[in-house]
This record gives C-alpha cells, sequence and structure tokens, in this order.
C-alpha cells in the first residue's frame, strides 16, 4: 500500500522556513534524558485522554512502563529512529519520535512519526510545531518520500495541529479496544530538498 498516493495533494516542501520560538531550543534525546521523557510522556497522556479513556485506564498507567520503554529506545535505538526534546530553560517540556514506519505492509520510503507529546502547560504556545518541523524536516532530510502517524480519532486539538501543518486522514483505521475507540492513520507526502 502507497499512503503517499492516498495522502491530500498538499505536500510539505522541506524549503519551508521552521521558526522556533525564542523561548524554546530543540536538541536530539540523550539518554539522561529517559526519566523526564517518561513523566512528560505520563503526564502528557492523562491530560490528553482526559476526557477520551475510561477514568480506571488513566490511573493504571504507570511510570515504571513509560521508563523501561524510553530506556529501551534511548539505549538501544533502531538505526533511524531520532528522539527531539523541545526545553525551556533547560528543562524538558515536551518532545517528538521518528522512524522507519513500523507497519508491515508500508512501502520501505515511508516514516513514522511515533510520538510528539507536550508539557500541559505549553500546550498553544508553539513548541508540539515547532517539534513537528523538526521532525519532518528530519524525515525530508533522510530520503524518505511520505510520513504517516497514528492519532487518537477523539484528540481534536492534535488532529488540528497536524491538519494545518499539512498533513491528512487518509482512511487508515485501528481499533485499539472498543472501550478506547479507535486511532485514525495521517500521511503526508515529503518534496525532495531543492539543491
Amino acid at each position: 500500500m502507497n499512503v503517499a498516493r492516498q495522502a491530500s495533494s498538499a505536500m510539505w516542501n522541506i524549503d519551508k522556513e521552521m521558526r522556533i520560538p525564542a523561548r524554546f531550543e530543540i536538541r536530539p534525546a540523550r539518554i539522561a534524558d529517559t526519566e523526564p521523557i517518561g513523566r512528560l510522556q505520563l503526564a502528557s497522556w492523562r491530560y490528553a485522554y482526559y476526557d477520551i479513556y475510561p477514568r480506571e485506564r488513566l490511573d493504571a498507567r504507570s511510570l515504571d512502563g513509560f521508563l523501561t520503554f524510553w530506556t529501551d529506545e534511548l539505549t538501544n535505538p533502531d538505526e533511524d529512529s531520532r528522539i527531539w526534546v523541545g526545553t525551556v530553560d533547560g528543562v524538558i517540556a515536551g518532545f517528538t519520535h521518528v522512524s522507519r514506519n513500523r507497519e508491515a505492509e508500508s512501502d520501505a520510503d515511508t516514516a513514522e512519526l511515533r510520538g510528539l507529546w507536550v508539557q500541559p502547560e505549553f500546550i498553544g504556545q508553539g513548541l508540539g510545531r515547532a517539534l513537528l518541523a523538526v521532525a519532518t524536516r528530519h524525515i525530508a532530510d533522510s530520503g524518505f518520500a511520505c510520513a504517516v502517524l497514528w492519532v487518537h480519532g477523539l484528540n481534536i486539538r492534535a488532529r488540528r495541529m497536524y491538519e494545518v501543518a499539512g498533513w491528512a486522514d487518509d482512511g487508515g483505521r485501528k481499533l485499539r479496544s472498543p472501550e478506547v475507540g479507535e486511532e485514525v492513520r495521517y500521511s503526508l507526502p515529503i518534496s525532495p530538498p531543492l539543491n
């Protein structure tokens, strides 16, 4: 399946100027960032899904699971996996994670935005858009022709941000469980860099 053909005709041009708000610094993640990333993801996850997931599911999620995952990702990354953090005054306020698409039926030239999380108090201030721009720039610079991401169908704020950035719902769906609903796949064709 070629998701690039299914996406909207809008194409992200890597020559667009990236504007990162002056108060944010974006840098590659380091092993020492494991715990702050895990804590941030847990807080952001609970915030994003407060009105979507059952309360018991939100409360059952623990920091340990996130720390185990990020310890592995930061100490043993896949060859094409990249993680960036956005900081404010040296404190991690958001992060994003990209890699080659993990879906078995995907084309080899498709990347995946595996996650983008922002500390709740920084939502709406441009950090998410800046992290998305850095991730998309990396995807394009790495030679991928298309990128995909999965977002919960009811996460309207995130969906809107992706749509404004040129991503489009390509019809892909995943049902995690009946109690939490479905995820929607978005895709973005990438134009090659202009030399």
